[in-house]
């Protein structure tokens, strides 16, 4: 069964023509249909609408965010607009404001949707309701708005309707009714346990059967046969689980047969006519079918019971994501400077990203100089900066600002003609955002860097006390609000994307200690040639070989900082051993570096106990002014020997001003007890000190996974957000590894024994890459990147 844009008429006629016969699902949902599927809906078996329902009002704030300011909300078959108004209360906290319209064919349910959603406190004259079929009403709705951003809800798993090509064809009808400037909000059901789904479809009252037969009766009054009540008594539901298309099928079979001469229909005795199909998916069917018809998925939020999906054209994406990194190179005012010392300056990398691009996407052009250029940046090792991937030739003048620019119109030009002509794969799409985004969140650490080396000139040439230094602030240059968010908006200038109410926009953000270190890790590490780097004075080895063992580095000589230990349990979440999956599979289509797969099992075998909540800065400035960074014991030695040679006393987001501490971001300078309750972004190594100080260690990945599988993991908060959480995991290939064809030295340069497995994401990491498969990796002593932590514990140690 699939959808067709032939008449309703049409449809029945040949539905019931054919050998397999079947009706339009469309004509279920008539005035008395719309009314039987609300009472579906409050059935205790059918999942479908309280699980959505739950699941929209769970992840509201992260929808509302993915959607631009100024869009246009649009919902297809919006009903009495219950779950919509979830979505629009989101959107209008969010932005104190949102306009929607409701495309139905059920007039009274159209009427009913205006009311609840005043009620809910949308303004009358933001909402607009079309009486209408979809293509229709979406083609009226672009006449009505041209220019603007349509946001296209359709929920209710209604794409299980459809079979994989009609799917994809209302996709890019959808498309072409409205254009690129518009995205997809799509939720359906996951394929899951067969009993469940059968339940759900034969409810003990009865009122699916009804439903089905309201159906049938639409259909053939269509066709001018009026069903009479001992013809729809005679009909017969059947509810079938088809586990090979992974749908659910709902049949009526006929008792008795049915003659229409005139239209040459004939359903025989015992025959079954196919009313409706839900289907369900799977993560690879949500895959395949944006990126056969010419989306990307921007985010997803999805468990075993629910998939929920922002669906965007390729173009649109490609196009949003230049836009976001215009808007920052636009409040940059000087282009040349260099915020970290062995780093190219600004212009460096708005030219990189499209080089990157072009050389990536376009193969079959030879590369110009300017694309040599701008291929590849400089990585040295932290520890000693002459050791450096080999990279193009620095020149002794950069092109100018102007010749950049150029450079990159004429660059996207060519990307998007080649979109348009579909010489470029969803893949390698997907690619040239991830790796937009990945460097958007590293210019936020220079920026940051930018912002604190402005602080602490200020402070340098005017001495302030404590009392005053929030008025430096002012003084320093602060970006507005085309600052990056990489894809997690927020409505409060001061407002925290992990769901607090007092923090910075952006969170923490890193900022550069002068001493003349690049920055290390994925985000930045595009160059090639051999790594003639030494592994730190660490021993590398393999820390996946299916039994994963831990270990506490605590102070050798067991003086450890004294805790109060009634405190400390109620923090502290014991994880039972186990097995755990490391990795994902990316046969189902997800787009995921080559560092990500393939899949393994490992066990951890011994019980551990973690702090429920990260270290804090308020916490760390306690270790600070122990003296912990000058206590030789808690570190290792090539850690200590690098924070004491580079005079390195705190956090490298931290400023110190008379004894006093201020935090900074890429947009804001906070006093400490304003961002106290804060997650604290430290380097690996400065994570492990305080855990030592602490009588604990840092978690490992196998470990991170098993919080994240394990019932009692929901009781330890921030784990995926709030900043990169450290690994003391090293950053090696999993087994079975295969470098990526398109880019080979992304993670193969980095297997070197001094880069540590980090997960998670930081506040301005962009939606597209939360997932958990996602292994960032950077060097222990690196001090820069948004990262937090917290303190683990072997159960032995805790007893």
């Amino acid at each position: 069964m699939g959808k067709s844009f032939d008449s309703p008429k049409v449809q029945v006629l040949k539905g019931l023509q054919g050998l397999l016969k079947e009706i339009p699902c469309s004509l279920l949902y008539d005035d008395r249909g719309s009314e039987l599927y609300e009472k579906i809906t409050e059935l205790e078996e059918y999942y479908p609408f309280r699980v959505e329902e739950q699941r929209l009002k769970e992840h509201a704030r992260n929808i509302s965010a993915s959607i631009p300011e100024g869009s246009v909300i649009v919902e297809l078959g919006c009903g009495t607009a219950r779950k919509s108004s979830i979505v629009l209360s989101a959107v209008q906290a969010h932005y104190k404001r949102c306009r929607f319209v409701g495309i139905d064919v059920s007039s009274s349910f159209l009427q009913e949707a205006h009311t609840n959603l005043v009620e809910e406190g949308i303004a009358p004259d933001c909402i607009e309701m079309v009486e209408c079929e979809y293509m229709e009403g979406l083609k009226k709705v672009r006449t009505m708005y041209p220019t603007a951003n349509l946001c296209i809800m359709w929920l209710g798993s209604s794409v299980g309707n459809f079979t994989d090509e009609c799917a994809i064809q209302f996709f890019r009808d959808i498309h072409a009714a409205v254009g690129t400037h518009s995205q997809i909000f799509l939720c359906a059901d996951m394929w899951k346990d067969t009993a469940k789904l059968y339940s759900a479809y034969y409810d003990k009252k009865g009122v699916t059967e009804l439903f089905i037969k309201n159906g049938m009766r639409c259909a053939l009054a269509l066709l001018g046969h009026n069903t009479t009540p001992s013809e729809e008594d005679a009909w017969i539901y059947e509810v079938v689980v088809n586990e090979d298309l992974r749908r659910v099928e709902m049949y009526l079979k006929f008792t008795n047969e049915l003659l229409l001469p005139e239209y040459n229909i004939h359903v025989r005795s015992g025959e079954r006519v196919l009313v409706e199909v839900s289907r369900k998916f799977t993560v690879g069917d949500f895959n395949r079918l944006a990126n056969e018809a010419g989306f990307h998925i921007d985010v997803a939020w999805r468990d075993s019971m629910w998939g929920m999906q922002m669906l965007i054209p390729f173009k649109e994406a490609l196009e949003r994501c230049w836009a976001q990194t215009d808007r920052f190179f636009q409040d940059i005012l000087d282009w040349s400077i260099k915020p970290i010392d062995v780093r190219h300056p600004f212009k460096f990398y708005y030219g990189h990203i499209q080089a990157f691009a072009k050389l990536k996407l376009l193969t079959n052009e030879p590369p110009a100089p300017m694309d040599i250029t701008f291929s590849r940046g400089i990585d040295p090792n932290v520890v000693d900066p002459t050791k450096c991937h080999s990279h193009p030739e620095v020149p002794t003048e950069w092109p100018s600002r102007g010749e950049i620019e150029i450079y990159v119109q004429k660059t996207r030009a060519k990307l998007l003609a080649a979109l348009a002509a579909n010489q470029i794969s969803p893949r390698l799409a997907i690619l040239a955002i991830e790796h937009e985004y990945m460097h958007l969140e590293t210019l936020a650490y220079m920026r940051a860097q930018e912002r604190k080396a402005a602080f602490e000139k200020k402070k340098r040439a005017n001495r302030t006390t404590p009392d005053n230094a929030h008025d430096i602030t002012n003084d320093v240059h602060k970006h507005g609000a085309n600052g990056i968010t990489n894809g997690i908006t927020n409505g409060n200038t001061k407002g925290n994307t992990n769901g607090n109410t007092k923090g910075i926009t952006n969170g923490i953000v890193k900022v550069s200690i002068s001493n003349g270190y690049s920055e290390a890790g994925h985000h930045s590490s595009h160059t090639d040639g051999p790594h003639s780097t030494e592994s730190n004075g660490f021993t590398k080895g393999h820390p996946f070989n299916g039994v994963h063992k831990t270990c506490t580095n605590v102070a050798t000589n067991g003086k450890v900082h004294k805790v109060d230990e009634e405190l400390e349990g109620s923090n502290m979440i014991y994880i039972a051993p186990g097995k755990v999956v490391v990795g994902g599979d990316p046969s189902d289509g997800t787009f995921m570096w080559d560092n990500e797969y393939p899949s393994f099992t490992t066990t951890v075998t011994e019980p551990f106990r973690v702090s429920s909540k990260p270290v804090t800065v308020g916490e760390f400035l306690t270790f600070v002014k122990a003296g912990g960074y000058s206590r030789q014991e808690l570190w290792k030695p090539l850690d200590f020997a690098f924070f004491q040679l580079h005079r390195i006393t705190a956090p490298a987001t931290w400023s110190e001003i008379d004894g006093d501490y201020f935090v900074h971001s890429s947009h804001t300078t906070e006093h400490w007890r304003s961002v106290a309750s804060e997650p604290v972004f430290t380097s690996l190594s400065e994570a492990e000190a305080f855990c030592a100080w602490s009588g604990g260690r840092v978690m490992t990945e196998p470990e991170y996974h098993l919080i994240l599988a394990s019932k009692e993991g929901e009781r330890v908060k921030k784990l995926r957000s709030g900043g990169w959480e450290w690994t003391s995991t090293p950053f090696e290939p999993l087994p079975g590894f295969k470098a990526m064809p398109e880019y080979p030295e992304y993670s193969s340069d980095f297997f070197d024994g001094c880069h540590y497995v980090l997960k998670g994401a930081s506040p301005v990491t962009h939606r597209c890459m939360w997932r958990d498969t996602f292994r960032n990796f950077y060097q222990r002593q690196y001090p820069y990147v948004f990262a937090k932590f917290r303190v683990c514990k072997n159960f032995a140690n805790c007893e």
